[in-house]
């Protein structure tokens, strides 16, 4: 009977070329996002998101637990980011709204 290998090499090549194919592609989304303003204030997420997507072809290479405790570090190391971004934006939105009734009731 004939046995069939996989090349750890072949596999890690294919992995790295898919990678970088989603890359580009994961770039030209986000650019077109950025050119209607549908990033601002969400640029964390998009990130969070790629990171996400880069660590998860070697899940299948890697022991459960080991991959919980990668995702884990990366979550805690993260979501301070995330969180912090999502705050600095909705109040600097409010700021912007404060400061845009302001000059509507300057203007009456």
């Amino acid at each position: 009977m004939m046995e069939i290998k996989l090349n750890l090499s072949v596999i890690l090549a294919m992995i790295y070329l898919l990678l970088f194919v989603f890359g580009w592609v994961y770039n030209a989304l986000v650019m077109m996002a950025e050119k209607q303003h549908y990033t601002e204030g969400y640029m964390s997420l998009i990130v969070a998101f790629g990171v996400g997507m880069t660590l998860l072809p070697f899940a299948f290479f890697t022991p459960p637990l080991s991959v919980m405790y990668i995702y884990f570090a990366f979550m805690a190391s993260g979501l301070p980011m995330i969180l912090g971004s999502i705050w600095r934006h909705v109040v600097a939105r409010k700021r912007e709204q404060d400061d845009e009734r302001q000059a509507a009731r300057l203007a009456k």
